[in-house]
């Protein structure tokens, strides 16, 4: 797992708007109640998508770099015994690569598509 050097984060658009006001991300309420920020790997996304998102508005695609020196990362056991990535410290606006929005489907769903 350590070649993988980018992560995902999937925000609502006012976890965006915080983020992007403060320039740090502390979690959200779930990150916040578990003690760490779930991420997603690329391959990950879409199921965390269709498992956690739908028929909701906006959200946004955050794709962050595992690489800040200062970034606390574990790769744990979750779903199906797969390992995800979580953050045991804030994310920074410094760990930000790219971001996009996304809007739900007709069906209610969300597609992540590769960048």
């Amino acid at each position: 797992m350590s070649e993988i050097k980018i992560a995902y984060k999937i925000l609502t658009q006012a976890e965006w708007g915080e983020f992007i006001q403060e320039m740090v991300f502390e979690g959200s309420e779930v990150d916040l109640e578990d003690g760490f920020i779930h991420l997603s790997a690329e391959d990950q996304v879409q199921e965390t998508l269709h498992k956690h998102y739908t028929g909701g508005g906006t959200i946004v695609i955050v794709k962050i770099s595992l690489e800040r020196a200062g970034l606390k990362l574990k790769w744990e056991e979750s779903r199906n015994g797969e390992k995800f990535p979580h953050a045991y410290s804030d994310l920074t606006m410094d760990d930000v690569l790219s971001y996009r929005k996304l809007l739900p489907d007709r069906n209610g769903r969300y597609v992540f598509g590769t960048e």
